[in-house]
């Protein structure tokens, strides 16, 4: 889950006759980068709405109001029937001049009303369907159970969706802070007074040293979320920094500077998807047969993102992976790693993806 890309040019430096170093910066206005979580929370939330109107779209098409009704029209045609047979049995008692009129009216009222449909559905071929990804018009349940395609976690489709906002908008509030965090993060590694520790940790020599200032500044973005979010945080609040999972700050700005290159190549290659539909009419058609159209496609690489870049895999124990705030962006990495794998990954290189370290639509 550690990244390899080079390390970031630093913006700040210790002066030469040793004095210490300005105070940090305040917080600048929401940058650029912050746009591309802007972006996955929206595409998020979209789903989410498009699931809830296929789910009223559903509810209406059944009619079961239809039921009181129809028992309301059986009781007359009950008392209808009683009557005439107390006059088949008694006489013409109940028989009137407007009764032949009345059976017409009944009879052409009968033979306009449609077919009851039954209401009942198959819990069984419900959950079959949800399972194989069909849960609605074209999408799916974002449910994970731990054990199964590789989770780690098991959450509900409600509460998987409301994992990955709240996991998106902490990226955001990250990347939107990226500046003052380089700034602490450079205190921290050059403060005399926190001397760091060489050790293995599992992926080779690393230089382990705490990062009070970062970690201070990260609770303090995390806590910003946390207030933020709607029917309760979901997952662990455990922050990795100076220890094996993240051995210093250096390393903590160079992981969270990754997850652009995350973003980029998936919102670019949605972005495409149009164009090639329309381009290339050999295209278009092995889209339309293969995934059943750009728009069946589209959600069902955001369905496989949100399922498993947020699953909790990528470690070798919870400690490691898991729902823990490092744990989120292992997880992202493991799915990066397993995209040539996808049914779909075909369609990420007709975009140009060649990589999530290469150049994609500005990543």
């Amino acid at each position: 889950s550690r990244s390899s890309a080079p390390r970031p040019t630093s913006p700040n430096s210790m002066s030469s006759d040793g004095s210490p170093p300005a105070s940090p910066p305040a917080r600048r206005a929401p940058s650029a980068r912050a746009s591309k979580g802007n972006r996955m929370a929206s595409l998020i939330a979209q789903e989410e709405d498009e699931r809830e109107d296929d789910a009223d779209k559903e509810f209406y098409e059944q009619d079961f109001w239809a039921d009181a009704e129809e028992d309301a029209e059986y009781a007359m045609e009950a008392d209808d029937e009683g009557a005439d047979s107390f006059d088949s049995d008694f006489g013409d008692s109940s028989e009137s001049d407007g009764d032949d009129g009345e059976e017409e009216e009944k009879a052409a009222r009968k033979a306009a009303k449609p077919k009851k449909r039954s209401v009942y559905v198959d819990p069984k071929a419900r959950a079959d369907k949800q399972a194989a990804g069909e849960g609605g018009a074209g999408g799916g349940s974002l449910a994970i159970e731990l054990g199964r395609e590789g989770a780690r976690l098991t959450h509900s489709h409600a509460r998987q969706h409301a994992f990955v906002l709240q996991t998106l908008t902490l990226w955001r509030e990250i990347a939107n802070d990226m500046f003052r965090l380089w700034h602490l993060a450079e205190q921290d590694l050059l403060d005399p007074s926190n001397p760091y520790e060489q050790r293995d940790t599992g992926q080779g020599l690393q230089r382990v040293q705490e990062a009070p200032r970062t970690r201070a500044a990260l609770l303090e973005l995390l806590r910003a979320t946390q207030l933020k979010a709607s029917g309760g945080w979901v997952g662990s609040s455990l922050v990795h920094l100076g220890d094996s999972n993240v051995p210093n700050a250096l390393l903590f700005i160079d992981k969270y500077s990754q997850v652009e290159h995350i973003l980029n190549p998936l919102l670019a290659t949605l972005d495409a998807l149009p164009k090639l539909h329309a381009d290339d009419q050999k295209i278009g058609a092995w889209i339309d047969a293969t995934f059943g159209g750009v728009r069946a496609l589209t959600r069902a690489i955001l369905r496989d993102f949100f399922r498993f870049a947020f699953d909790g895999s990528g470690g070798d124990n919870f400690f490691d992976a898991g729902s823990c705030i490092d744990g989120r962006l292992t997880s992202a990495w493991n799915w990066c790693s397993q995209l040539p794998e996808k049914p779909f990954y075909i369609v990420f290189t007709l975009a140009g993806f060649t990589s999530f370290d290469g150049s994609l639509g500005g990543s």
